[in-house]
């Protein structure tokens, strides 16, 4: 087995999108879906250096609502089949069901 020499913070976004979208080659989304999918995480993981694992939850909410709640969908794959974080999927399926209520009329 070859191992990847991981000097810069570049190197180590390649490493988790090249991770992710090997998970969507096994997923039956459309070319769009998936290219939709591999940019959001792409400006994601751009946005927030180092362990996924540990970016902060509020730093994630402000991402997904910046994304207009696009971003859920992807980071949830990237959070159930990449880098596993209970804690950044909790808050994302908080954030989904938020989302799926239908605005109270008044």
């Amino acid at each position: 087995m070859e191992y990847r020499k991981i000097t810069s913070a570049n190197d180590w976004r390649d490493l988790w999108l090249g991770k992710f979208i090997s998970e969507l080659k096994t997923k039956t989304l459309s070319s769009e879906e998936s290219d939709s999918y591999r940019a959001v995480l792409a400006e994601y993981l751009t946005a927030y250096e180092g362990n996924p694992r540990e970016i902060d939850l509020k730093k994630m909410k402000q991402f997904v609502s910046k994304q207009k709640n696009r971003a859920i969908p992807p980071l949830v794959l990237f959070y159930q089949s990449v880098a596993r974080s209970d804690k950044h999927l909790e808050l994302l399926n908080q954030l989904a069901a938020t989302k799926e209520k239908p605005a109270s009329k008044k």
